[in-house]
Formats: structure tokens, C-alpha cells, sequence
């Protein structure tokens, strides 16, 4: 005999004993979705090894995918940003590094003279050719893997890089997600 219950699956009933066949279904479902969030929700270092969305490699693709591409020199390390909340995060974890970067010259956009990108550790006082996007939640800008901080060495290379990286925003390819 099957009794319904309001808001329920029916609990099925087999020689006057009830089965947990609703409870195990909520239970099912439940830990589903939390292994979804968890999967989901992983840092950006989480990331570091796989895929990337598109062939950075190539720079029109690269510049197809940022809003952002300019010339910048390190100033420091100013502080972090973490992604997990304090009560979970582990007590080595440094967090991504929050760089402030003086921008020398601005390829793709306009970024101000002074910005802050979450990205690898960089070296300060040392140039690099940037290509970024901005944070959703913060004002900083989030360097695009590691195809997106091209060290810069000395004034022809600086020449060169910024050549190659004006032409590959004049033919850059617009990301599209369903051709990586």
C-alpha cells in the first residue's frame, strides 16, 4: 500500500515496513548539488594546468578574448586577495597577489596611469606586456593566464612586442565559445 505524503515522493510500504526511498532521494539530490558548487566554485589556481578556453598562444586570439592589453612596469605587491573565507582558508595559503602595475602605454583600451592585477608574482621594476580583464567584484585587473604578461627586455624588444601586439588587436579574433 502507498500513503502520499504533502511535498513528498510516496514512501512505498512492503509488509507494514516504510522504506526511506524519499529521505535517500533528498539525500541524493542534495549531495549532488553540493558537489556541483564545490566543483564549481574552485580559485583560479585551482586552474592552473588545464585548459584554456581558447589558443592563447596565439595573440589575436588572446586580444580577442581581453579587454585590456598594455605596457606596465611593477611596482610591488600590495596586498592579496583570497578566495576562500577565513574560517575555511588554510593558514599557508597566500592568496593571489595584488600587484600594482604604472601603465606605460595602453595598446587595447584606456586604463589609468596606476592599476592593480591579480595574477602570477611578478617581478617589481621589471616591464611586461599585459593583456587583462576587469575583476566582476573589484577594481582590479585579472591577468588572462599565462599567455597574458610578456616580460618586456630592453628598448627594441619593447618596440617589437608593441608592434606585434598593435597588429594582433588590429586582426584580433573575437572569443566565441563555440569555437575554441
Amino acid at each position: 500500500m502507498m500513503y502520499l505524503h504533502y511535498g513528498a515522493l510516496p514512501e512505498r510500504r512492503c509488509d507494514g515496513v516504510a522504506h526511506p526511498l524519499p529521505t535517500m532521494i533528498r539525500l541524493t539530490i542534495s549531495v549532488s548539488l553540493l558537489l556541483v558548487v564545490a566543483v564549481t566554485s574552485c580559485s583560479q589556481r585551482d586552474l592552473e594546468g588545464a585548459e584554456p578556453v581558447t589558443d592563447f598562444g596565439d595573440r589575436r586570439r588572446l586580444v580577442g578574448f581581453v579587454d585590456h592589453v598594455f605596457m606596465g612596469r611593477v611596482v610591488g605587491i600590495v596586498g592579496a586577495r583570497h578566495t576562500d573565507p577565513p574560517d575555511v582558508r588554510k593558514p599557508d595559503d597566500p592568496g593571489e597577489p595584488l600587484t600594482a602595475v604604472n601603465v606605460t602605454e595602453n595598446i587595447k583600451g584606456s586604463l589609468p596611469g596606476r592599476v592593480t592585477v591579480i595574477g602570477p608574482r611578478l617581478e617589481p621594476g621589471k616591464e611586461y606586456v599585459f593583456s587583462t580583464n576587469p575583476h566582476p567584484e573589484g577594481p582590479w585587473q585579472i591577468v588572462v593566464s599565462r599567455y597574458g604578461f610578456v616580460p618586456v627586455g630592453d628598448e627594441r624588444q619593447r618596440a617589437e612586442l608593441a608592434e606585434e601586439f598593435r597588429r594582433a588587436y588590429e586582426e584580433e579574433i573575437p572569443y566565441n565559445p563555440s569555437t575554441p
